[in-house]
């Protein structure tokens, strides 16, 4: 669970690093100064859900059983854990 939360926490928050680096790439490149500081906030937030939407799509559906499938809990065979799975 908290792998799933800290993938769609990054996926929100990788429009704002990649701006991020590009500000500082742009402050670094500008010879005379007038970087761009105005930060389209906007179009980064609607950037940064619409992956941690689509994350959670791609989990949802990629990593499930498929309709019908009943789950096998974890269960505990000589010593070992055996993950649950779907039968």
């Amino acid at each position: 669970m908290a792998r799933k939360l800290l993938l769609q926490l990054f996926l929100l928050a990788l429009p704002f690093i990649t701006y991020y680096i590009y500000a500082r790439l742009a402050r670094r490149a500008a010879a005379k100064g007038g970087t761009w500081t105005g930060a389209p906030w906007f179009w980064l937030t609607a950037s940064g859900l619409g992956l941690s939407i689509a994350g959670a799509v791609v989990l949802a559906v990629g990593f499930g059983g498929s309709p019908g499938d009943a789950y096998v809990s974890a269960t505990m065979k000589d010593g070992a854990v055996v993950p649950g799975h779907f039968k």
